[in-house]
C-alpha cells in the first residue's frame, strides 16, 4: 500500500541577508535561512508564496496547522494580525551558500516619510527591510510543483 506523496512545497523560515535597490522602483531583497538548501526552481518564472509581519510585528503570525489546511487556518486569522500574504516570483535561487534573491517593485512613493496611499504592503516592507527581518515563504522543494506558468516550446527539430 503506498502512501500520498508529500506536496512538491514546504514552508520555509527566512531572514534578511541584504538589500539592494537596482533601479529608481525596483528593490533586491536576499534572503537566507536554515533549510533554504531544500528549495528548488521549476522554470523562470517559479512563483512562491510570500508571508511579511504586519508592522510592529518581530515575524509573521502565520497558522499553527502548517500542513494541506493552512490556507483555511490563515484566512480565519484576524485580518488585521494574520502575515500578509503575496504572491512573488524567483529572481534568483543559489546554493552554497543557500541564498533567494527577490524583486520587489516600489509602487507610489515616499515624500518625508510618508507614503502617499499606492505602496503595496510588500512595497512598503521591502523600502526599510534589514538584514536580519524576519518573513515566512511557502516555497517548491520539487522541481514539478504547479508554479511555474511558462512552458517554453520544446526545440526545434531538422526537417
Amino acid at each position: 500500500m503506498s502512501g500520498t506523496p508529500p506536496p512538491p512545497y514546504r514552508w520555509f523560515d527566512l531572514h534578511v541577508l541584504r538589500t539592494e535597490r537596482v533601479g529608481p522602483s525596483l528593490v533586491r531583497v536576499t534572503f537566507g535561512g536554515d533549510q533554504l538548501g531544500e528549495m528548488v526552481t521549476g522554470g523562470r518564472d517559479q512563483r512562491f508564496k510570500l508571508f511579511l509581519p504586519r508592522p510592529g510585528q518581530p515575524a509573521p503570525v502565520l497558522p499553527d496547522d502548517r500542513g494541506v489546511g493552512w490556507y483555511a487556518q490563515w484566512r480565519i486569522q484576524d485580518p488585521a494580525v494574520r502575515a500578509v500574504m503575496r504572491s512573488y516570483t524567483v529572481r534568483e535561487l543559489r546554493h552554497d551558500p543557500d541564498e533567494l534573491d527577490v524583486d520587489f517593485v516600489q509602487h507610489g512613493s515616499v515624500q518625508h516619510g510618508a507614503d502617499d496611499g499606492h505602496s503595496g504592503p510588500a512595497s512598503l516592507w521591502s523600502r526599510t527591510a534589514r538584514p536580519g527581518d524576519r518573513v515566512a515563504i511557502l516555497g517548491p522543494t520539487a522541481e514539478e510543483n504547479g508554479g511555474v506558468d511558462f512552458q517554453p516550446p520544446p526545440a526545434p527539430t531538422g526537417s
